[in-house]
């Protein structure tokens, strides 16, 4: 079983799409650490998950520090919240949505970081942790928030929206 880190956005929903295909099983974990879009993200997550019939799994963290419109260390921490989620319901995989894009503006999105992370996992807890949309495009996924603002609408000038 994999557990899809799911933001609610269309990389992560093209996680669950994906899995879905493959046929393979898959629970969600939505994380809540403050981001001003927690609330939309959160309705998107709970249509993603009905729509593919994917259990949704919720959790809150500490709020991590940003620097400007970006939050320092976010993967890292997901990907530890994630963890003792993934050991409780047995899943082999972590999947995270980092993307290719991603590899500038944030040092753990890329696949070097995520390969040191897997090492990690795999020795101590025979988990994976597996960035694929850093190798393969991802696709709009209807009904997905990927924009950092809390709403109504994209806002179109948050770095997630002008990346679309």
């Amino acid at each position: 079983m994999d557990l899809v880190l799911l933001s609610g956005g269309h990389d992560s929903a093209n996680l669950i799409r994906t899995a879905k295909k493959d046929e393979q099983d898959c629970c969600a974990l939505f994380v809540d650490y403050g981001q001003p879009a927690a609330a939309r993200e959160l309705v998107a997550a709970v249509k993603i998950t009905d729509y593919f019939g994917v259990p949704l799994i919720r959790r809150t963290m500490p709020t991590p520090a940003t620097s400007g419109v970006e939050w320092l260390g976010r993967n890292l921490a997901l990907i530890g919240v994630a963890m003792p989620v993934a050991l409780e319901h047995k899943c082999k995989r972590i999947l995270i949505g980092c993307t290719d894009q991603d590899y500038e503006r944030f040092p753990d999105c890329r696949q070097d970081f995520i390969n040191s992370l897997n090492a990690a996992a795999e020795i101590g807890y025979n988990v994976q942790v597996v960035a694929p949309l850093t190798v393969r495009p991802s696709y709009i996924v209807k009904g997905t928030w990927s924009c950092y603002g809390p709403g109504p609408r994209p806002c179109g000038e948050c770095p997630s929206c002008k990346q679309e």
